[in-house]
């Protein structure tokens, strides 16, 4: 005799829920952290939370230039050398003795870190850091402040591990906001 209708059992395929699957990502550094970042705008655009989901994109699609809305750990600090196309490079220091100088010393000392975060994981850095460019119109300020001889090509560069630092920085915020 069969069985009554509600002793029978239906196959189910039951999907670990998308917060389960972004907890999961967020805490396995072997995921892709774009991808978590993807994973993670689906569900704050189907959860409504504008804020989150603004920042979401940002970190997916790169910062706005003005820095108004860049978090604080994407502002990192650098060092400031010169480039002798001989000789390597060397520690480049500014004369601070003006409040000018002092102010322009300490922003060649820092990076506004605006791109996206692939664009971060995509960086192979060399054993000596990487190299950032400076804006034009300092990077020629500072060539002709130099005295003597050729003037060396002023550069910034940062450590590898501080841009880790960022991606890291993401990868928690996101598990941060899973768990809550």
């Amino acid at each position: 005799m069969p069985k009554p209708l509600s002793h029978w059992h239906y196959p189910t395929t039951m999907t670990t829920p998308a917060i389960i699957q972004l907890q999961q990502y967020a805490i396995d550094q072997q995921h892709n952290v774009p991808e978590l970042l993807r994973k993670a705008l689906l569900v704050a655009t189907k959860l409504k939370l504008l804020d989150f989901k603004a920042w979401l994109f940002s970190e997916i699609h790169g910062y706005e230039k003005n820095n108004l809305s860049l978090p604080e750990y994407r502002i990192i600090p650098c060092e400031l050398q010169a480039i002798d196309p001989h000789r390597g490079r060397y520690p480049y220091f500014l004369f601070k003795d003006t409040p000018e100088m002092v102010e322009l010393d300490e922003e060649c000392h820092k990076i506004y870190v605006h791109d996206p975060i692939r664009f971060l994981l995509e960086m192979t850095p060399p054993s000596g850091g990487i190299i950032i460019n400076l804006p034009p119109d300092i990077e020629n300020f500072l060539m002709s402040i130099q005295k003597g001889g050729m003037p060396l090509r002023p550069v910034r560069v940062v450590k590898p591990q501080l841009i880790i630092g960022i991606i890291d920085a993401v990868r928690k915020r996101v598990l941060d906001w899973v768990l809550a």
